[in-house]
């Protein structure tokens, strides 16, 4: 008959491979000097079975006894093997400049791009390539348990989609270039803001003597310009324009449901993260309770403070949620950045749902 273990430890002979116990040195583990060594690596029918076979612990080959080991747990390997078929992939890894989370290269992917494509899970990627599928396991190459690995629909929040958003370049702007006819250029946004003031200070003088009189005028006019640079959340942020974001909608109770939670939301919230206000939702936060039943949900967030007033400043604050019992209940911490025409918001996931964040049209 194909006797594979045979052939194994015969490959290992014939291409000198070192022994079991010059691995486990290569390997950091505690080399085997007497039988007695191998009481807990192995199990005991093993090592009678090796001393009538091998005269020392020395003598000991990598295959047979890497696969005698007792298995590391949640592995299916012992100690021995887990260590050279580990460090066998990392030098697969490093050695390849074409391995995603190599960096150092112009097409390297930055750390919170990373950080998106490690928050993907294999089964979010089957459920958006596959045809017909709805539902699958959270752990697709584990074996479904209710417990423990439950089936899932593909919508649900314990799936999270990657965020592109990571890839996103600032929108350009195209614009008429000037003096040449039919011609455009690109226009992105800034990342510094100037200002400029001017001061004005007008110095009058009078001479008097008996028969005439002088009057001097002098003007000094002082200009003086500030350059601002923006916070990066003023450059890179989420929208929330959906209109059930503004405060002004219906009180109907009815179907208000949506929650500024991860797992919960309705579309346009990604997570805690930086957000702007826009279109219909209005461009700042509401600084008084809306009212309940606002904002497409039940427990409607509010500003209890101002926003900041000098661009490029950024404060802490505090938002609250109304509800029967109160106009700030289930408060969270929250900060804001003052982006010189618009206000950026950094929003944690909501305590409770439905509850979201309410923004208004008016001034304050």
């Amino acid at each position: 008959g194909f006797d594979l273990a045979a052939l194994n430890i015969q490959r290992g002979r014939d291409h000198a491979i070192p022994s079991y116990n010059r691995w486990r040195e290569w390997c950091g583990l505690e080399t085997i000097k007497s039988w007695q060594d191998l009481s807990g690596i192995m199990s005991n029918k093993t090592v009678e079975a090796y001393l009538s076979l091998y005269d020392s612990p020395e003598d000991i080959d990598l295959w047979s006894a890497g696969v005698s080991e007792k298995h590391i747990p949640g592995s299916m390997v012992g100690p021995t093997f887990a260590c050279i078929i580990g460090k066998q992939f990392q030098n697969f890894r490093k050695g390849d400049r074409f391995w995603y989370e190599n960096g150092g290269w112009p097409s390297s992917f930055t750390k919170e791009q990373l950080q998106a494509i490690r928050g993907v899970k294999l089964s979010r990627i089957i459920c958006d390539n596959s045809h017909g599928i709805e539902t699958i396991q959270v752990k697709s190459m584990v074996l479904t348990d209710y417990l423990n690995n439950p089936r899932v629909s593909c919508n649900s929040g314990l799936l999270p989609r990657i965020d592109l958003t990571k890839w996103g370049d600032p929108a350009p702007r195209y614009v008429r270039k000037e003096g040449v006819p039919d011609t455009f250029t690109v226009e992105t946004i800034p990342s510094t803001l100037t200002t400029t003031s001017t001061t004005v200070t007008t110095t009058t003088t009078t001479t008097t003597t008996t028969t005439t009189t002088t009057t001097t005028t002098t003007t000094t006019t002082t200009t003086t310009t500030t350059t601002t640079t923006l916070a990066a959340e003023c450059i890179k942020y989420n929208n929330l324009q959906h209109h059930r974001n503004t405060h002004d909608g219906n009180k109907d109770s009815s179907s208000k449901s949506f929650c500024d939670r991860q797992g919960r939301s309705a579309g346009e919230w990604k997570g805690p993260g930086w957000y702007r206000f826009t279109g219909r939702s209005g461009h700042r936060m509401a600084e008084k309770a809306p009212g309940r039943y606002r904002c497409g949900t039940y427990a409607t967030g509010w500003l209890r403070g101002t926003h900041p007033s000098t661009p490029g400043s950024t404060v802490s604050a505090t938002v609250c949620f109304q509800w029967t019992s109160g106009t700030c209940m289930w408060p969270v911490k929250a900060k804001i950045t003052n982006c010189n025409k618009y206000f950026v918001y950094y929003l944690p996931d909501t305590k409770v749902c439905p509850a979201r964040y309410c923004a208004t049209t008016e001034s304050r």
